[in-house]
């Protein structure tokens, strides 16, 4: 399993696509902008204009991303990814799956305003996180969040808490994480 990090919006995106990835970048006070798992060349990731899908090998340039090899269990990575595919249950839960594709545009606004946490749809860090670490997020996630990660030896049966999940941002810019076994 590799993160994948990109620091600059696709070279096709529109002038929103650019503000976008740069208020991002700003907000986070982050290198990067946009983020995914790709596994066996295949590239797992979450856009606002496609929600989560796959890439396949020559759908995109990996000279473009930084890849950072994390280890872990590719095939629970693709189940958790197939299950972030999957639209909720419930008619107002359809209704926005809809509109939003699965993309979870109130967690990323939440960076800007009030904390929203949606947990049946993901932005793209909340979606490498999920893939990485078997769990939906419980908190904002950031690309920084995401490097910590293989540094805790994120494993099959392991799992990265926040210690203040009622305010994550106590500690720091950063909230802490401690390594808890299942």
């Amino acid at each position: 399993m590799i993160i994948a990090l990109r620091r600059d919006p696709a070279s096709n995106a529109n002038w929103l696509g650019r503000l976008f990835s740069w208020v991002i970048k700003t907000r986070l006070v982050s290198l990067f902008c946009h983020g995914g798992i790709v596994i066996d060349g295949v590239l797992y990731h979450s856009t606002l204009a496609r929600g989560p899908h796959k890439m396949q090998p020559g759908e995109w340039s990996p000279d473009k991303w930084d890849l950072i090899d994390c280890g872990g269990d590719d095939a629970r990575a693709i189940v958790e990814f197939e299950a972030a595919c999957t639209p909720p249950e419930g008619w107002w839960r359809k209704f926005w799956w809809k509109i939003t594709k699965g993309y979870d545009v109130f967690s990323l606004l939440a960076f800007v305003g009030p904390s929203v946490q949606v947990s049946w749809m993901h932005y793209c860090f909340e979606l490498c996180y999920r893939m990485m670490t078997g769990r939906k997020p419980t908190a904002r996630i950031t690309a920084e969040i995401l490097l910590l990660a293989p540094l805790v030896r994120v494993q099959p049966g392991t799992r990265l808490e926040f210690a203040d999940v009622d305010d994550p941002f106590a500690a720091g810019y950063l909230p802490k994480l401690t390594r808890t076994e299942i």
